[in-house]
């Protein structure tokens, strides 16, 4: 299954926006070790950190083309826009998960061509 990770990104400092993606990427890992393929938006944070400037408006734009791909999304904790990017995939009527034990336990795709 292909789910997106969504949790709380903005923060005022730094080592708070960090802090965010850390915590976001370890469910990714978790999720991965469970055989899914996932999307980290959070990772995203190495572009922020290089174009400081780009909208929060962009972002969602961005965050929310992207989502129209997955099956299921986690849902870490509110936020402005993970709380957007949770209502907008039950209107489109993906899986949430809100706990890494309630997500089933897979086996991982091969996608590599022979």
């Amino acid at each position: 299954m292909r789910i997106y990770v969504a949790g709380p990104y903005s923060a005022i400092t730094e080592e708070e926006r960090l802090a965010n993606a850390n915590k976001a990427i370890d469910i990714g890992v978790e999720l991965m070790k469970r055989g899914h393929t996932i999307f980290v938006p959070h990772l995203c944070h190495f572009i922020h950190q290089r174009w400081p400037g780009i909208s929060w408006e962009r972002w969602m734009s961005v965050d929310l083309d992207i989502l129209q791909i997955f099956d299921a999304i986690f849902f870490i904790n509110p936020s402005r826009g993970a709380t957007i990017e949770l209502n907008r995939a039950m209107e489109w009527g993906l899986k949430v998960y809100y706990n890494v034990s309630e997500v089933p336990i897979v086996e991982a795709k091969d996608y590599r061509r022979v």
